[in-house]
């Protein structure tokens, strides 16, 4: 017994180091357990990329910074959905429900983020045919493809230079 206490007294002035993940546009991370999100099932077309950190800075908010662990080019930017469309309506299939270990009330541990991508137009478009659903409580995310065609793949919601004109 008094060689565990003396371990754990030793233990508690080493500091234990964070895994380093290389990110796109913030350069090297520290990153804890907490901070790691996994697409269980991938993403669709980037089914090998399971694990991803969500990196929120606050003088970027409300945008959110998808970063995979594995490959530091590749980082999706998305917004919160209802910052977008707030009577955005969420669905998510039987399927996209167990891989989010969801039982019960989900609305304080369910994230709803739409991915949003740029055109060479500079426009911004946002994926609300898809959006990302994360159970923050379990760490778990799937990509939620609506069966519907009640919302776009394409839903603009900006441009990014004056004078920019929205394609019909």
């Amino acid at each position: 017994m008094a060689s565990r206490r003396l371990v754990a007294r030793r233990l508690q002035g080493v500091s234990r180091k964070m895994p380093i993940v290389e990110t796109k546009y913030f350069g090297p991370m520290e990153i804890g357990e907490l901070n790691c999100i996994e697409f269980p099932a991938g993403l669709p077309a980037f089914e090998q990329e399971r694990q991803f950190i969500l990196i929120e800075p606050p003088e970027k908010s409300p945008l959110v910074f998808f970063q995979s662990v594995c490959t530091k080019n590749l980082c999706f930017l998305a917004l919160p959905v209802r910052g977008i469309l707030p009577d955005y309506e969420v669905f998510a299939a039987p399927d996209d429900v167990a891989l989010l270990g969801l039982n019960g009330e989900t609305s304080s541990i369910l994230n709803v983020l739409a991915l949003l991508t740029v055109t060479e137009s500079g426009h911004v478009t946002a994926n609300l045919l898809a959006p990302v659903l994360v159970n923050r409580a379990a760490r778990q995310a799937v990509q939620a493809v609506r069966m519907d065609c009640r919302y776009s793949h394409q839903h603009v919601i900006g441009a990014l230079r004056q004078g920019a004109r929205a394609c019909s």
